[in-house]
């Protein structure tokens, strides 16, 4: 990896969060490198405050569900008769008799690995039950919702919705409906390949557009009896381009001169034809994206 290059670090965050709170560190440090590199880059503190959650919420996370307590340590049931055969066994056994079990003040047997709080420290933490949300909040209820922030989120914290189904629908439809003016002849699209994701974030009131894509598509120039095929790859259409992708077309059969003619007026041209058009797709869809 080129420890010069921003994004760099950016991808090597995203793929840690992708894995889970078990990476959540490396993220962390991912972004925060990211950062030095590219201080100017706004997109950075939303992804470390995203990391930093992650993690702290992988260091409280300390009870273990029946499901995780090691097979050497479950109770087997030994085989004999039916249950409606068998007769009632004596549960007052002493709690250290159970590997793995303890018996806690009120009775119950219970894995070493679920702790109970003490009155103090429930006092301390107070009521975190969960509430309803009452209709008598409409008003607090109707602003989030004309943000895009969900009715629960009162308090502004981090919120992310993916919204990669519609960015890659509407996208493969903008470029679809693609048409440019040729004389005598058509444009057609095939072969699209989309691949990447896009979010809108919530935090303390600010929105965030996210995107990352790669686009690669062959076209095709049908002009009275010549035909003329090429490709076009975008390696990175993100949010943090700014509008200014890099657009590399190919050519398949621009051997003579006539052929090389059509390709540069029409798909090359940075003026007119297919690169401008495919150009003013990508804005309708930003536009599109940051109304949502």
């Amino acid at each position: 990896m080129d420890p010069t290059f921003p994004k760099a670090f950016y991808r090597k965050g995203q793929a840690c969060l992708k894995i889970g709170p078990i990476r959540a560190s490396e993220a962390l440090n991912a972004f925060k490198e990211g950062k030095k590199l590219d201080p100017k880059n706004k997109a950075w503190d939303p992804l470390i405050e995203k990391a930093d959650t992650m993690l702290v919420s992988k260091k409280i996370s300390t009870t273990v569900s029946p499901k995780q307590v090691n097979k050497s340590q479950a109770i087997i049931k030994p085989k004999g008769k039916p249950e409606s055969e068998k007769e009632e066994t004596n549960l007052d056994f002493k709690a250290e008799e159970l590997r793995g079990y303890k018996k806690t003040a009120d009775g119950r047997i219970t894995t070493y690995f679920n702790r109970d709080l003490s009155e103090e420290e429930k006092n301390l933490i107070g009521n975190i039950a969960p509430k309803k949300i009452h209709v008598s909040d409409q008003n607090s209820i109707q602003n989030l919702s004309s943000r895009g922030e969900s009715a629960w989120n009162t308090a502004g914290t981090w919120e992310e919705k993916n919204v990669t189904s519609w960015a890659k629908d509407r996208l493969e439809e903008l470029i679809k409906n693609i048409k440019i003016v040729l004389p005598k002849g058509t444009l057609a699209i095939k072969e699209l390949n989309i691949s990447g994701d896009a979010s809108i974030t919530f935090s303390r009131g600010k929105r965030r557009y996210l995107y990352e894509f790669s686009i690669k598509f062959d076209w095709e120039i049908k002009i009275e009896e010549s035909i003329f095929e090429g490709s076009v790859d975008v390696p990175d259409m993100g949010y943090d381009c700014e509008g200014d992708y890099e657009i590399i077309i190919r050519t398949k059969n621009s051997t003579t001169k006539s052929s090389q003619d059509i390709v540069n007026l029409f798909i090359k041209n940075d003026k007119e034809g297919l690169k401008p058009t495919l150009m003013e797709a990508f804005a309708q869809f930003v536009k599109e994206l940051s109304s949502k």
